[in-house]
């Protein structure tokens, strides 16, 4: 007796190698599409993390220095943020101790031997002022513009070479925020201040929004 014979009909035959390589393909396009669209997610969440985190820290320096907290043995000393675009990867928490300028026309630093005299002149002086803390970014962020609105004028060092930094001073009995903007080489006094931190790539930014009256926010794109 013959054996049984299987004939293969179309049905039943497997994938051919062609087949193979187009759904593999396919299956590598959709998964690289999944890998970068999360990394794309992750480095937004994490660049809105570095804002509100430094949001977080001008907070700090509002609370310290509405709470007139000493800083060592110095007394009654404002507190404050400075950022500088000539260092764009840190920003520096720090106590108003020193006076190494005139005071700007804004800075209520009260009367000298007064108990209301203050000992700074509400600008960061790097090598005259504590320290409270240096923030780094991480993952590559960086702060790519800071604006100011001096005189009823925005400037911003991304378009403005005279703008260089500004200084976020925060003192006792005092509900205004004390802004200042070193614009060219000198301390002028500002109604608003605008911190843009950006991505390595460019991808993304946020805003960091301080208010004459001492409203801190963060801004998905611009201050408004």
């Amino acid at each position: 007796m013959e054996p049984a014979r299987v004939s293969l009909t179309p049905r039943m035959r497997g994938f051919s190698l062609v087949e193979m390589l187009v759904v593999l393909s396919i299956i590598a396009v959709i998964t690289t599409m999944a890998l970068v669209s999360q990394s794309s997610f992750n480095r937004s969440l994490y660049l809105t993390d570095t804002a509100y985190s430094m949001a977080l820290s001008i907070r700090q320096a509002q609370t310290l220095g509405l709470s007139s907290r000493a800083y060592n043995t110095t007394q009654n000393a404002g507190y404050g943020v400075y950022v500088s675009k000539t260092s764009p990867y840190s920003y520096v928490v720090y106590a108003d101790t020193a006076r190494t300028v005139t005071p700007p026309s804004n800075c209520l630093v009260g009367t000298t031997g007064s108990p209301d005299a203050k000992p700074g002149d509400c600008v960061y002086a790097a090598g005259s002022d504590g320290i409270v803390e240096t923030n780094t970014f991480g993952r590559g962020f960086r702060i790519s513009n800071i604006c100011a609105t001096i005189s009823g004028t925005r400037r911003c060092s991304a378009t403005d070479t005279n703008m260089n930094a500004v200084s976020i001073t925060y003192l006792r009995s005092v509900a205004e925020t004390m802004g200042e903007a070193l614009y060219s080489t000198t301390w002028q006094p500002i109604t608003k201040a605008e911190i843009y931190i950006s991505s390595s790539d460019a991808s993304g930014t946020r805003g960091i929004c301080i208010s004459q009256v001492g409203q801190v926010s963060v801004a998905t794109s611009t201050c408004p």
